[in-house]
């Protein structure tokens, strides 16, 4: 819907301007502004409707920004992609309230373990691979080392954050160490087969139309 809804705008775009663009460029970047917009409503309407919305800001800010990093699985679509990432991020969010007081009580074996299986992950699976992509050595190696300074300047942000007074601070920490993790989960092969297994009926539900539509085609 978002591709079809770039790809006209676009098309006025080129009609009525001198832009030395082409539709399909035009359509890309329009399209990505279009599906970040969405996203931004989705996340902002459920955190106020929760009473969550500071909370959902840092986590998906730190996904976000650990994902261009690490690459990691992506979904079929962006309807699924909205989905799956509005759900969780929904989820977990929801799970703050009730887990931020066993996260501060634990603190210390928490970062010290999460900093080991974080080192481990990033040296096993960064860059993510997707459709077979490939990568240089050099793309590898660089991908790693900024992996891993990310994981480490915001588990030190974390660790300085708890020690604050303010709860607020205690609830935005945890959201910032869920969304990193979260990520990192998903750069994982288990990452890659959890969101293979949510689209699965999806992808069922679409494997039966395209049959349909081929059978239509063939008996018209």
């Amino acid at each position: 819907m978002t591709r079809e809804i770039a790809g006209n705008v676009a098309r006025k775009i080129v009609e009525n301007s001198n832009t030395p663009h082409s539709i399909p460029v035009l359509t890309y970047g329009i399209e990505i502004i279009l599906n970040g917009l969405i996203k931004f409503i989705g996340l902002t309407t459920i955190g106020l409707a929760f009473g969550l919305l500071k909370e959902l800001y840092i986590m998906a800010f730190i996904f976000g920004t650990f994902r261009t990093i690490t690459g990691g699985v992506h979904a079929q679509t962006f309807g699924r992609c909205f989905t799956i990432s509005l759900g969780s991020f929904t989820i977990l969010a929801l799970l703050i309230p009730y887990t931020v007081n066993w996260f501060m009580e634990n603190a210390g074996t928490i970062f010290f373990i999460s900093t080991l299986v974080g080192l481990v992950l990033i040296f096993r699976y960064v860059p993510g691979k997707w459709k077979g992509r490939k990568f240089t050595p050099e793309r590898i190696k660089a991908s790693k080392w900024a992996a891993f300074l990310f994981l480490f300047t915001i588990l030190s942000l974390t660790w300085f954050a708890i020690h604050k007074p303010d709860q607020t601070w205690h609830h935005l920490s945890w959201a910032a160490f869920l969304g990193l993790y979260w990520q990192l989960f998903l750069v994982t092969p288990w990452g890659y087969k959890f969101v293979g297994f949510i689209e699965g009926p999806y992808t069922k539900e679409q494997g039966e139309m395209d049959n349909v539509r081929t059978s239509k085609r063939e008996n018209s």
